[in-house]
C-alpha cells in the first residue's frame, strides 16, 4: 500500500466517480477500521502518525507497539523519491525516531517543488526476505558477468 492510494467514493454533486489521493495513514486506518468492522477480525498492520502538534510521549503510550519493536519512519506526504532524499528510515527503536522526527518535523524540504515536513508516519519495521530463487538468479547474473 503506497501513500498514492485513492479513496474511490461517489459524490452527490458530480454525476460520476471522483478518486482522491489520501494519507497512507488513513488508507491503513480506513482499512483497519473497515475490515474489523465486516469481518469482527484485527488485520495486523500497526501504524501511528506524527504531526508538529503530536506529544512523543503521549504517543507511545497510545501505542504500546512502539516502544517494543523497530519502527520505519518516513515523510507522510503525497511525494515520491522519500528514500533517495534521506527521509525514511528503518530499524529505529523509539528514542532514535523521536530524534528522527524532531529534526525534520516543520523544516522545509526542496526536492522537485518546495514542501513543508508535517506529517510522518510509524510503521512495523519487517525485513525484506529475498527468497532463493531471486538469491539464485541474483548469484548466477552476477557470477556470469
Amino acid at each position: 500500500m503506497g501513500c498514492l492510494l485513492r479513496l474511490h467514493y461517489f459524490c452527490s454533486t458530480f454525476s460520476g466517480e471522483m478518486a482522491r489521493k489520501i494519507r497512507e495513514y488513513d488508507s491503513k486506518r480506513l482499512l483497519n477500521e473497515h475490515f474489523k468492522r465486516l469481518s469482527g477480525r484485527e488485520l495486523p498492520i500497526k501504524s501511528a502518525q506524527i504531526t508538529e502538534s503530536t506529544d512523543l510521549n503521549e504517543l507511545a503510550n497510545n501505542e504500546p507497539w512502539l516502544s517494543s519493536s523497530k519502527v520505519v519512519v518516513k515523510p507522510n506526504m503525497l511525494f515520491g523519491k522519500r528514500g533517495k532524499n534521506s527521509l525514511v528510515a528503518l530499524n529505529l527503536d523509539y528514542a532514535q525516531v523521536a530524534t528522527f522526527v524532531t529534526e525534520r518535523l516543520g523544516k522545509e524540504l526542496f526536492l522537485c517543488f518546495s514542501s513543508i515536513f508535517i506529517h510522518a508516519i510509524l510503521k512495523n519495521f519487517k525485513p525484506k526476505v529475498v527468497n532463493f530463487l531471486e538469491k539464485l538468479t541474483l548469484s548466477l547474473a552476477f557470477n556470469c558477468l
